[in-house]
């Protein structure tokens, strides 16, 4: 009858599914060890990305040596030892293999400036609000100035035709040793004159200024960042 024919065809499909499946984990069975015989013998190493921090040393293990750095001031290669240089990111590699290499100072006296070259005055704004900085009163389209965050006692903006081109930070003179050291985790000096220094960081992107000041007569590092491009 029709119901016994409908059992009879629901059977045989649910045959039908089952013997696919056998067959599908018959060569599953059959693959895999090959897969895993393969990804074993094949023995190769993946160096995977480090984070350093300035002065640390990191000895590469295996690999054909040949280990160069695409910046040398960031991350410095003798042999198999990695030392971290200037903060930031570069990459090591020996043609056959790379990896990233990311470097982070040790000090971190103060928090730099915002220094999105271009940006309006809005942008910079809202940004110094969103990061608790508060105001001063006499701002206007050409320059912004806050109370800074110790021992920052002021942050500074200068703006041209409305966008960003230059910041800064006054930094009482009495951290000098500290923010030698700041400087050395970061950037290379460029010139010495007088009492003015004048720096880079290990891309070159930024040019940055420092001299000694009087503000509220009070004496300070002003420290000015700019582009370098």
């Amino acid at each position: 009858n029709i119901i016994c024919l409908i059992i009879y065809k629901f059977v045989f499909i649910i045959n039908i599914k089952i013997n696919d499946m056998k067959k599908l984990l018959f060569a599953l069975a059959f693959i895999l060890p090959l897969m895993v015989f393969q990804s074993c013998s094949e023995d190769e190493y993946v160096y995977p990305d480090i984070t350093l921090y300035h002065g640390d040393v990191y000895t590469l293990k295996g690999g054909n040596g040949g280990w160069r750095s695409e910046n040398v001031l960031i991350a410095k290669v003798d042999g198999e030892d990695i030392t971290a240089g200037l903060a930031g990111v570069t990459r090591v590699s020996n043609g056959e293999n790379s990896f990233k290499v990311t470097v982070k100072p040790t000090n971190n006296l103060y928090e730099e400036p915002y220094m999105q070259w271009g940006s309006s005055i809005s942008v910079v704004s809202q940004y110094m609000k969103n990061n608790g900085y508060e105001p001063l009163d006499d701002n206007d389209e050409n320059g912004l100035m806050y109370y800074g965050k110790d021992p920052v006692d002021y942050v500074l903006y200068a703006f041209k035709d409305g966008k960003l081109y230059s910041s800064g930070v006054y930094i009482p003179v009495d951290y000098q040793e500290s923010l030698s050291d700041f400087f050395a985790q970061r950037y290379i000096l460029l010139s010495q004159k007088n009492s003015q220094l004048t720096f880079t960081d290990p891309y070159k992107t930024l040019y940055i200024g420092m001299k000694s000041t009087i503000y509220n007569n009070k004496v300070y590092y002003l420290i000015a960042y700019g582009s370098a491009e």
